[in-house]
């Protein structure tokens, strides 16, 4: 993150004279002030320190002085901020004081015969005693400059929107920044997010997590507190002491120093009230091809060069050797993902070391996106490890085959870590200790839609170890075909919650742990797990269509394979759904042969417990079939209402589908 401090630095200012405007009342989204406060607004003394020793203050925004607009000067002093830190090219020259060039990049001032945004726009000026005066932007389009200045963007002082010179709209500001990004360098992938005192979205929570992230904002306020906005701030600290307030720049003189205001709505009398407020920053965006068509060649360096936000863009490839492993964004929000996705985008560890660690305290906004991580290698999370208080957002990963000799095969997330998982794939990950996929101690990760499949331990848990005083939510996750070891293994004071999952098949037991109701113990049936092809056969309970809550479960889809095998262009086997379904009495299972076999049919509850055996090893004959159910258990026993899954089996080959009972 950029350094915080409590004192903003003193800039070098630029004195633009222009007349005073008359205040008069205006739409509330509208900014009238000139270049000197309305009277009655105090005067700024500088020197005055914060409210309190607390004070939480960005260092580094730039004080500019009122030039053409409050609108133009308070977002140009945010992007003179950024320009300073990480973004050099967004403001020509030196953005730390107000040069000529920071000048016309705020409001482009030339002559008649070379025009800019002054003389196109505000030329005569004009006020509440001229009326708005005419000018180039109203029709015809086409005689005006083209745009080259924050001013330009932000449609200040234009007569067609009813706006006397110097006035601008709020609702302009967001549009202007994004398009003044992408005017001075289209590498860049800026953001605007606009909050509304009124509508409860700008709250100080927002003005705090923004001013933290050393992001300076930018309200329109009631500066007078007549009850009508009349200008733009840029906003660069807080204090909760003795009351909420929040630190200006108000563009008015001295510029750089802070004015501390309450924070507070509009309202009659209230200085300083707040109407709306904009969250703005830039990206940078970095890319990496390992075939040499990019800046960059490897991940890593692309990591090391990029500034506290911004976009990591890798193309397709295998990424291997010393940049490509052990890769570590250093505590920076920044989005890594690949453009093809995992299938196509694969970080090789080739046995030398992990993939990804996670150890600098990342919060959500480190994003890690669309590859596959194989051959991971180290003592603690062979593919990934998270670690002291590092809480990323992982998305659409594989994690195959990696090895860690004491925990956690294919992840490690520890010491109060909570990153978000979501749409990873485990599988083929081998541990000497616990936790062949995952290990968790003393963290609470987020784990949802996510497959965990052929993993293997010599201790605890070829799927997850839940160790210490940890808390994970995990939901819609398959865990199967673990090898050494049960699917989940809890220390006595782990407190897991698991849900709508899928726990099937894995050595010694499938037993789960903490706080877990609604899960499945079926077959999830998957197109291969030997190859391995994770995707689901047509039947499987882990599709939203086969289980009771109409959710997927795992990290993938159906893969078209399973319920219907073709042999020689027909039907080889087919396993219908129950009808009727719902049902009270009794329902049929229809199933079709393409020649003699012995079929088994069975009845499963959704923990996988057998409840009735309604064909076993029954010789058929080519054609189809029908079984019946009548909602009783072997011993005949009429079973509780609800789902249940019919599962039939021919020659290796199987397939369930869901029945519902009513009663």
């Amino acid at each position: 993150m950029l350094a915080r401090r409590t004192l903003v630095g003193a800039a070098l200012l630029l004195l633009v004279a222009a007349p005073l405007l008359a205040q008069t009342m205006t739409e509330p989204h509208q900014s009238t002030s000139g270049p000197e406060p309305p009277p009655g607004v105090a005067p700024k003394v500088r020197g005055t320190p914060p409210p309190s020793p607390r004070s939480v203050m960005i260092s580094g925004v730039p004080g500019y002085y009122w030039r053409h607009g409050c609108g133009p000067t308070a977002l140009g002093m945010i992007i003179g901020y950024y320009d300073t830190h990480g973004f050099d090219d967004l403001i020509p020259g030196d953005a730390s004081t107000q040069t000529e060039e920071v000048d016309q990049a705020i409001a482009s001032e030339r002559d008649a015969g070379d025009p800019g945004h002054f003389e196109d726009y505000s030329e005569p000026i004009d006020d509440s005693d001229t009326g708005i005066l005419p000018d180039r932007s109203e029709p015809p389009a086409g005689d005006e400059h083209e745009h080259d200045s924050i001013a330009d963007f932000a449609e200040t002082s234009w007569s067609l929107n009813g706006s006397y010179y110097g006035w601008g709209y709020s609702n302009r500001l967001g549009d202007a920044f994004l398009s003044w990004v992408e005017h001075r360098n289209p590498d860049y992938v800026p953001s605007a997010h606009q909050y509304r005192w009124y509508d409860g979205t700008l709250t100080w929570e927002v003005l705090t997590h923004e001013i933290d992230q050393d992001r300076p904002m930018l309200f329109l306020v009631d500066s007078d507190g007549d009850g009508g906005t009349d200008h733009f701030v840029t906003i660069i600290g807080y204090t909760e002491e003795p009351t909420q307030q929040y630190a200006c720049l108000d563009t008015w003189w001295p510029p750089d120093e802070p004015r501390w205001c309450e924070f507070e709505g509009m309202g009659a009398g209230q200085d300083w009230g707040i109407y709306d407020g904009w969250s703005l920053r830039p990206m940078a965006i970095l890319e990496v091809d390992a075939g040499g068509g990019a800046e960059y060649t490897t991940i890593g360096d692309a990591l090391a060069d990029a500034p506290d936000e911004a976009w990591v863009r890798v193309r397709p490839g295998t990424y291997t050797g010393p940049g490509n492993r052990d890769l570590d964004p250093g505590g920076k929000d920044l989005w890594v993902f690949s453009t093809a996705g995992p299938e196509s985008t694969i970080i090789d560890c080739e046995g030398l070391g992990r993939g990804f660690y996670f150890g600098s305290q990342e919060t959500e906004d480190c994003i890690v996106e669309g590859f596959t991580i194989r051959n991971g290698s180290s003592d603690r999370g062979g593919g990934i490890r998270c670690f002291f208080n590092s809480s990323p957002t992982l998305e659409d990963l594989v994690i195959q085959d990696c090895h860690a000799t004491l925990l956690g095969g294919g992840m490690q997330i520890a010491s109060g870590s909570s990153p978000s998982l979501t749409r990873i794939t485990l599988v083929g990950n081998t541990t000497d200790g616990s936790g062949g996929a995952l290990h968790v101690l003393s963290a609470a990760p987020d784990i949802a839609y996510t497959t965990i499949c052929s993993n293997g331990a010599a201790t605890q848990a070829s799927g997850i170890h839940v160790a210490g005083v940890s808390a994970p939510t995990i939901a819609n996750t398959i865990i199967a075909h673990g090898t050494g070891a049960g699917a989940i293994f809890c220390d006595p004071s782990a407190t897991p919650s698991i849900t709508h999952s899928c726990v099937y098949g894995n050595a010694e037991d499938d037993s789960l742990c903490g706080d877990f109701f609604e899960n499945l113990f079926l077959d999830p049936l998957f197109c291969d797990v030997g190859e391995p092809n994770l995707e689901l056969q047509d039947a499987s309970p882990c599709l939203p269509y086969n289980n009771e809550w109409n959710e997927r479960i795992g990290a993938h889809g159906a893969g078209g394979c399973g319920t219907d095998i073709e042999d020689g262009g027909r039907t080889a086997v087919a396993l219908h759904p129950p009808t009727p379904n719902p049902f009270r009495a009794t329902t049929a299972i229809v199933f079709e042969l393409p020649e003699s076999a012995s079929v088994d049919v069975t009845v499963y509850d959704v923990r996988g417990r057998l409840v009735r055996s309604l064909l076993a090893n029954e010789a058929r004959s080519p054609g189809r079939h029908i079984a019946r159910w009548d909602g009783r258990d072997d011993r005949g026993h009429g079973v509780a209402s609800g789902v249940y899954f019919v599962r039939l089996e021919v020659a290796g080959w199987v397939a369930t589908r869901r029945a519902v009972l009513l009663k």
